[in-house]
């Protein structure tokens, strides 16, 4: 039960952290990525209601994979920003 909370909470932040920049698209702008980001999660979101994709290693490591880079990319952006 502590790892569905924690996995739904990575999930959350990941989101909260890129539906801000989906609505600022410019051209040339590292954060037109995090529509995509964004449209990635929402799809293995959807998929996790019907299915488990944490029982198939490659979709679950993906999964991780575009939850971590959501993040990561956002707190990049922001470092970057404030030098």
């Amino acid at each position: 039960l502590m790892g569905l909370i924690l996995m739904i909470a990575w999930v959350l932040v990941a989101l909260k952290s890129q539906v801000p920049h989906t609505a600022r698209f410019q051209k040339d702008d590292s954060r037109s990525l995090a529509r995509y980001l964004t449209a990635s999660l929402v799809g293995a979101a959807l998929i996790g209601l019907v299915s488990s994709w944490l029982d198939v290693p490659r979709i679950a490591f993906l999964v991780f994979m575009l939850l971590f880079f959501s993040i990561q990319i956002i707190r990049h952006q922001l470092v970057s920003s404030v030098r």
